[in-house]
């Protein structure tokens, strides 16, 4: 929407705990989430 970032993608490789990528987007979200990027309404985890 107007390049507002709504949607952040966390890929993991196959057989990486999912919950790996969770602590990653926590760890982003304490020290990296300022100015347009505050806006993100979506988190995608996945381990494809």
């Amino acid at each position: 929407m107007n390049g507002l970032p709504l949607a952040q993608i966390e890929l993991k490789r196959r057989g990486v705990d999912i919950n790996e990528a969770f602590n990653q987007v926590m760890s982003y979200r304490k020290q990296n989430y300022t100015g347009l990027f505050r806006y993100i309404q979506l988190f995608v985890l996945s381990n494809a």
